[in-house]
C-alpha cells in the first residue's frame, strides 16, 4: 500500500534546511512563533490517519486544504493583547504557527476526509477507495 510522505514544495534541499532550522534550539530562539507539530499516520484496510500534537491552538485556528494530491495542515494563533499592568522580562506565548503538507495516495476518497480535534490532538481520516481484489494468477487463454 501506498504511504503518505511529506510533500516538499519547494525543494528537498530547502526542506532539509527548514527541517534543521525549526529543530535547531538557536533558530528556535530566534523565531518562537514557528512550530513543527509532532505527527503520527497510521494506515489499515479501510482508511488511513493522520494525527498532529498542536496543543494550544482552537480548533478555529486550524485549517486543512485538500488540492490535487496534497494535504495541507496549518495554523496560526495569537494570544490576545490583554490590558495588563503587567511588564514582562520575557515572553513567548505571543504568535505560534505551523504548516505540514503530505502527498496523498491515488487510494484515497478525496470526498470522504473527516477530521477531528479534542485535547490538543488533531486526528484526520481519508478513507480508501473500495478496491476488487483479483485473483493472484489469472490464466490467460489462447485463442
Amino acid at each position: 500500500m501506498a504511504i503518505l510522505t511529506k510533500h516538499t514544495i519547494t525543494s528537498p534541499l530547502s526542506d532539509r534546511i527548514s527541517r534543521l532550522m525549526l529543530h535547531d534550539p538557536a533558530w528556535k530562539k530566534m523565531h518562537p512563533e514557528r512550530i513543527l507539530p509532532p505527527v503520527n499516520i497510521s494506515e489499515d484496510e479501510t482508511h488511513f490517519q493522520i494525527e498532529l500534537s498542536i496543543p494550544g491552538m482552537h480548533k478555529e485556528d486550524v485549517e486543512i486544504h485538500l488540492e490535487k494530491d496534497v494535504l495541507t495542515i496549518s495554523g496560526d494563533h495569537k494570544e490576545e493583547k490583554k490590558n495588563d499592568e503587567k511588564s514582562y522580562a520575557h515572553q513567548e506565548f505571543a504568535h505560534t504557527s505551523f504548516h505540514r503538507a503530505f502527498n496523498i495516495p491515488s487510494s484515497v476518497k478525496e470526498d470522504n476526509i473527516e477530521a477531528t480535534y479534542d485535547k490538543g490532538l488533531l486526528k484526520i481520516k481519508l478513507h480508501k477507495k473500495e478496491v476488487e481484489i483479483l485473483a493472484e494468477k489469472k490464466k490467460i487463454e489462447i485463442n
